[in-house]
């Protein structure tokens, strides 16, 4: 079978003394169906597929320069269409949970989709969620140990009789969690849910999952350390007496105070 020469005169004559020729015609097999390049000093030649790109850098230098340009082009606009694509299909998708929204408030239903927060459009961090992300954040310090008890009894409760590996990382608790942080309400806040969360089982189960409890425990106390380490490195000084927040974390007390003595008592 006639094999078409993928490189103009001036590369070709020297892939052939090299030996090259029958190597990448053997490796090609490309078809007649090709398109053509113009070379700049006009030869034309048979522009490979994807399959021989690699086979002839000095090809692509020459008379794939242009065509090099053109892939790339290419890719970049298949990436944006898909991108186009799946933002078009997150807005119908959104737009489907809006008219649901307006459809159970009429109704009388409540929502089971989007934040409960009045006017917020936002999608619920989970489906059995109440909240959107940022709402979560800015729950009432006063209200986040109720939460994250709740919060953890529905874990327990969709977990079932499953391995109880399947309660923890929840994207809810975490939240409750970042916003106990930033009230200086960590702590307990982190013990009271994890306290929930494997309640029901008994001591013998509970040894058996101890290294999952202390590392359900830790990953929550970590996520809590870097919360108010942002919240620190964000605010700067401390509000009540000036002096520059010390470079760590701190779990007892609101961090954006530099010490238990300058937070004001309605907040302590």
């Amino acid at each position: 079978m006639a094999i078409d020469w993928p490189f103009c005169d001036q590369h070709g004559s020297a892939q052939r003394s090299h030996g090259g020729y029958d190597a990448a015609a053997a490796a090609m097999r490309l078809p007649d169906s090709r398109p053509v390049s113009t070379h700049a000093s006009g030869t034309r030649t048979r522009v490979p597929d994807s399959r021989c790109t690699t086979i002839c850098w000095s090809w692509r230098r020459c008379c794939g320069a242009g065509v090099g340009v053109s892939w790339r082009t290419a890719v970049k606009d298949k990436q944006r269409k898909l991108a186009a694509r799946q933002e078009q299909a997150d807005t119908g998708r959104r737009y489907s949970a809006v008219v649901r929204q307006r459809r159970d408030d009429e109704q009388g239903q409540p929502g089971a989709e989007l934040c409960r927060a009045p006017g917020c459009q936002s999608e619920r961090v989970e489906a059995d969620a109440d909240w959107c992300a940022p709402h979560y954040l800015e729950q009432p310090a006063g209200d986040l140990l109720r939460q994250a008890v709740a919060r953890a009894e529905v874990c327990v409760r969709n977990c079932g009789d499953r391995h109880p590996a399947r309660r923890v990382d929840d994207p809810v608790a975490e939240l409750l969690v970042w916003a106990a942080a930033r009230h200086g309400l960590a702590a307990s806040v982190i013990d009271g849910y994890v306290t929930a969360l494997f309640d029901d089982l008994d001591d013998w189960a509970r040894e058996r999952v101890g290294s999952l409890i202390a590392e359900e425990t830790t990953g929550l106390l970590l996520a809590a350390a870097r919360e108010s380490e942002g919240v620190r490195q964000s605010v700067g000084r401390c509000p009540s007496c000036g002096v520059e927040l010390p470079d760590k974390f701190e779990l007892w007390f609101p961090p954006r105070y530099c010490s238990l003595e300058c937070v004001p008592t309605e907040e302590s």
